[in-house]
């Protein structure tokens, strides 16, 4: 239902929907603990409340990801450069050039070595990440 109301640009709802779909009468619904908070970033994000997105974004980055076989979710691990890429710009846009810059970097980390038709973006992180932080030489 919440990523129905996040198409629908329905985004109370998609929030109200997300917290809800996480919880069971006896606790959380799966051992996803990274599911949440990146939903709630989206979420957020959609929604135009980026202090919330960042608060979520951030959760989502500072939390262990868990390797076990049972909690283990190909969505959230593929989500982390993404995530990065996503804060550095919401940092930049709220003048927190620090934290932009550190979240360009990891974006860059993790995708210097992405497919071709990713390498834009990567790029244009670099071009933020110069512009950001002037002193710094690039990176290759």
């Amino acid at each position: 239902m919440a990523e129905i109301a996040l198409a629908e640009k329905k985004t109370s709802d998609a929030i109200h929907e997300f917290r809800r779909g996480d919880l069971a009468p006896d606790g959380p619904v799966s051992s996803c603990t990274l599911c949440l908070p990146l939903s709630l970033g989206r979420a957020f994000d959609a929604a135009n409340q980026p202090d919330s997105a960042i608060a979520a974004y951030e959760t989502f980055i500072a939390m262990p990801f868990p390797f076990s076989y049972f909690s283990w979710s190909p969505i959230a691990f593929g989500a982390i450069p993404v995530v990065h890429e996503r804060l550095g710009q919401l940092y930049e846009a709220r003048g927190n050039t620090e934290k932009a810059a550190e979240h360009n970097r990891a974006f860059i980390e993790l995708w210097k070595n992405a497919d071709a038709e990713l390498q834009p973006r990567v790029a244009q992180a670099r071009r933020g990440l110069a512009k950001l932080t002037p002193v710094e030489k690039p990176r290759r």
